[in-house]
């Protein structure tokens, strides 16, 4: 019926975004049944005629590989399958890194000019070109890791677990790279040697710490007694 027609809501369109992005696949020239009802094109999105064409806004695509891709309803943006592998080989290697630089262990970054702790932040930050060459060395993808395609994948690490910062105090984009504060420090694989170090350090410095306030109680008792009983002339 007329009425039935009437209540039948236009399903929502995307508006086309960038203004010059032009879908070759189809020749959209009018409404296509959206009824007017337009939205805003998803993040990272690409959209021509009312609909999601791909992820690539931003240069989302790099030799071939992307960052994200439409979900299977076409509504959003995901990081891709190959996105993925890399983000998961580059968090491996931040930790092993994080955890040789915690262990002072042989392969430690010592080069002041590739890593940085900030006061009160619990992991340091490498610089990108380190990272790249690490991954590069430890992993088995089949693409060259830079400082360029670290920066490149910025938006596809979760920021819970990874974060970009400067090894300078100069403006400029993120140049080092290095675990989130909200990452809790036991789940990082940290080695049996390494944790009975830690605890012989704490227990040392406990040690010190003690044998301290022993000196300085008996230093005052001292004090005291030499006090109230000088020397007979």
């Amino acid at each position: 019926s007329t009425a039935a027609t009437d209540d039948v809501v236009s399903p929502a369109c995307y508006m086309d975004y960038p203004s010059d992005f032009y879908f070759s696949g189809e020749n959209v020239t009018e409404d296509d049944g959206c009824g007017g009802n337009y939205i805003q094109c998803p993040q990272w999105g690409r959209c021509h005629g009312g609909l999601l064409r791909d992820c690539n806004d931003g240069g989302g695509e790099w030799q071939g590989l992307v960052r994200f891709v439409p979900n299977e309803e076409g509504t959003s943006c995901f990081p891709s399958d190959g996105a993925l592998v890399i983000m998961e080989v580059v968090q491996d290697a931040l930790v092993n890194m994080t955890v040789s630089q915690s262990c002072r262990s042989s392969n430690m970054i010592t080069d002041p000019a590739s890593v940085l702790l900030k006061e009160q932040e619990p992991y340091p930050l490498f610089s990108l070109d380190v990272v790249s060459w690490r991954v590069n060395e430890a992993s088995e993808v089949d693409i060259t890791m830079s400082a360029n395609l670290l920066l490149w994948f910025q938006p596809v690490f979760d920021a819970a677990t990874v974060t970009f910062g400067q090894l300078s105090e100069t403006d400029g984009p993120p140049d080092a790279i290095g675990l989130s504060s909200e990452v809790p420090e036991h789940k990082l694989p940290v080695p049996f040697s390494c944790q009975m170090k830690f605890m012989f350090m704490e227990l040392f410095g406990w040690l010190l710490k003690f044998l301290y306030r022993v000196v300085v109680l008996l230093t005052q008792k001292s004090w005291q007694y030499m006090s109230t009983h000088p020397k007979s002339s």
